[in-house]
């Protein structure tokens, strides 16, 4: 595995979050799917991707399809941090192990990035998902605060790290996302091709989210608001004492209650619009990445 420059991987992970952000309105729809899931927080239950749409820009306006698309932009932080300590990690192992161990090497530094990113940046996830799942707002920017004030009115420093532990486990996700990558690129020798480039990106996505995907429902659903009776509350007018228990009391217990309630069903809610977004955004990232980090390096030297 050829180690890069870390400033520059950093940078073009950047730029590539951002170009593959284009399609956020397929993930708002996503996320309101698997939280609509839930009867007993939400009231409003989606059919389908459709009616997801329909419901939303027949109450909201289109734009309320890129409601937290701004925390998107800023999550996009977590991709320059994540390759940032994915090519610092490749250094600091020892030669020994790159050379006897290469496979598993391969996939230590791809999770230790992932870890480490993920455990910096769940609080932007679950902003983001409070923002998303928001109804009566209107000010998007006004909804960001709102979240983080309530978030903390409602359960303390604690809140910003709900849904931290399927978020550890989907980490596998990046790291084999990324160990698929350069071995796929490696096969189809994609190195000039943005065309190969782009098939690697996307099938190493597509073959990762398949199997994780039921974590990434259940991260989404404990980010989510948990005390129904408070959804329409502001921060400002929340009690002090926050009497009503949280719907999901954690990791295991929303497990076995979306079991309980819908069956293995409830954990592919979205799955079809997943995949159908997947392919093009996760291609479009990897294209960007590699163009970006070439342009970069060039001038690094």
């Amino acid at each position: 595995m050829v180690e890069r420059s870390a400033s520059a991987s950093a940078i073009a992970g950047f730029a590539g979050s951002l170009a593959s952000s284009s399609l956020y309105p397929l993930e708002m729809i996503k996320v309101r799917l698997i939280a609509s899931g839930v009867k007993s927080i939400h009231s409003i239950n989606y059919r389908n991707s459709y009616h997801v749409l329909k419901s939303m820009v027949s109450s909201q306006g289109i734009l309320s399809l890129y409601k937290g698309a701004h925390i998107s932009f800023a999550s996009s932080f977590a991709w320059t941090l994540y390759f940032y300590i994915y090519e610092k990690a490749k250094k600091i192992h020892p030669k020994w192990f790159k050379e006897e161990h290469s496979e598993l090497y391969l996939f230590t530094v791809a999770a230790e990035a992932a870890i480490l990113s993920r455990l910096i940046t769940n609080p932007l996830w679950v902003v983001k998902t409070r923002v998303m799942l928001q109804n009566n707002s209107k000010s998007w920017y006004g909804d960001t605060f709102e979240a983080i004030k309530k978030i903390y009115r409602l359960d303390g420093l604690k809140g910003f790290y709900f849904g931290l532990i399927p978020g550890l486990v989907l980490c596998s996700n990046g790291a084999f996302q990324l160990y698929l990558y350069e071995h796929l690129k490696e096969i189809l020798n994609s190195q000039d091709s943005s065309t190969k480039t782009a098939i690697s990106g996307g099938i190493s996505k597509l073959l990762t989210t398949l199997v994780l995907y039921p974590m990434q429902s259940t991260m989404i659903r404990l980010q989510q608001e948990q005390y129904p009776s408070y959804l329409n509350t502001k921060a400002q007018d929340l009690p002090k004492d926050i009497k009503e228990e949280r719907f999901f009391k954690g990791f295991k217990n929303c497990i076995l209650k979306t079991f309980k309630n819908e069956g293995y069903r409830g954990f592919y809610r979205g799955l079809s619009l997943q995949l159908a977004r997947i392919l093009p955004s996760n291609a479009l990232f990897f294209v960007v990445y590699e163009k970006i980090y070439g342009l970069v390096l060039d001038r690094e030297k």
